[in-house]
């Protein structure tokens, strides 16, 4: 059986045809590989930054950026205060800092340090922390009650004015916890009069999950605000219902401005619909490549296997059993899948290090993301070849043999 062994070992074509037949399963399988890990990542980096907390609830709260028209300037209290009145609306606020926009950023200082850091400070008025639900760490929100937190004056008045500030602004302050803020001055670069802290809110991202969260200050007025948006939270109806009422509102109030509101889920939705749809063009490239690779593997498969068959048979005939036939054969066809894994798995990990990288808020890349593309693309290289393997492992030896 020697000579029938030797040539049936060697391919048509030689030892190099054969090497290149097998090399290029190996590539087409490291591609597809390489695509479904991206796929993997991208999706699971767009779903963290769908679920991602904020600081702010979104979900009952609707925008509308048309207040900022020159034309409605004098009269944004009286419009908001009119919005307010619309049947399920809970809330009314306005304030140039909103879900995608932050306002001025300016170098701050604690009294008594040298040190400065850049901030986002903007204007809130009444019901902005209770619209947005932001969470209080330390001392307290404005209140009306308290004639210095929205006094009458411009922001380059004399007065000390109180101000709200965010958490990781008291880090930057240099203060050690949230409650250490509290009643301490605080300064802003180019201005004469100090700024007395009242309240610290937890961190809240405002932009999208490749910037860094800022730093955010917030001074009360009831004057007419730059950049401003009104901020309405509704409740007892779904969203459309809402801005169907908003929308009619509005329309009696200022029917020269159109109106733009739109729900703050739609607008952090932007955020990851990008990479949502990176995902579904790598996925659909995965599957073709996997197609493709599984196509390459079953001709391999059915050419190895009519070359082999007299090797086969002689297996057979000197005892080994279908079963051990079929697990030397299905050995020699995942071989070239798990070397593909080998060289897709530090391509796509340098790849989605790099993507991941551009994002401030990101998931960890865990070995789960390689081992389940691993095994899975391992499992239908085996279903590929499953079929041809079990029939030649089961087919009579004589038959074969007899075979010229």
């Amino acid at each position: 059986p020697a000579p029938v062994l030797a040539a049936s070992r060697t391919p048509a074509g030689g030892r190099r045809a054969a090497l290149v037949r097998n090399m290029l399963v190996v590539l087409q399988f490291s591609f597809a590989i390489v695509l479904a890990i991206c796929t993997l990542v991208m999706t699971s980096q767009a779903a963290f930054v769908r679920d991602a907390q904020r600081g702010l609830r979104q979900e009952g709260v609707i925008v509308i950026p048309a207040l900022d028209d020159d034309s409605l300037r004098q009269r944004q209290a009286n419009i908001v205060d009119r919005l307010r009145q619309v049947p399920g609306v809970v809330s009314a606020t306005r304030s140039d800092m909103f879900p995608h926009h932050l306002s001025d950023s300016d170098n701050w200082y604690r009294d008594g340090s040298a040190s400065r850091f850049s901030a986002n400070w903007g204007y809130a008025t009444p019901d902005y922390f209770a619209t947005y639900h932001m969470r209080l760490l330390a001392g307290r929100l404005f209140d009306a009650a308290h004639g210095d937190d929205y006094p009458d004056t411009g922001k380059s008045g004399d007065a000390i004015r109180n101000i709200v500030i965010s958490r990781l602004a008291a880090h930057d302050f240099g203060f050690a916890t949230p409650d250490q803020a509290i009643g301490r001055l605080v300064r802003e670069e180019g201005m004469d009069h100090p700024y007395r802290v009242i309240g610290v809110i937890d961190d809240v991202r405002f932009k999208d999950m490749h910037s860094p969260v800022a730093a955010l200050i917030f001074i009360g007025t009831r004057r007419p605000i730059d950049y401003v948006a009104a901020s309405i939270r509704y409740a007892g109806m779904p969203q459309p219902v809402a801005m169907r009422r908003l929308r009619a509102a509005w329309r009696a109030i200022a029917p020269d401005v159109p109106f733009d509101g739109t729900g703050v889920p739609d607008i952090f939705a932007a955020d990851y619909r990008a990479d949502l749809n990176h995902g579904r063009l790598f996925a659909i490239g995965a599957a073709i490549a996997i197609l493709i690779a599984c196509l390459g593997l079953y001709g391999l498969s059915a050419f190895t296997l009519s070359r082999r068959r007299h090797e086969i048979a002689i297996r057979k005939v000197m005892g080994a059993r279908a079963r051990d036939i079929l697990l030397l054969l299905s050995g020699q066809f995942i071989r070239p899948v798990l070397l593909a894994n080998l060289i897709a798995w530090p391509i796509a990990w340098v790849l989605m290090r790099v993507w991941l990288a551009g994002f401030d808020q990101r998931i960890a890349l865990a070995p789960g993301f390689f081992i389940a593309v691993g095994l899975a693309a391992a499992a239908m290289a085996l279903i590929t070849v499953i079929g041809q393997t079990l029939r030649v492992a089961g087919a009579e030896p004589a038959r074969a043999l007899r075979q010229n």
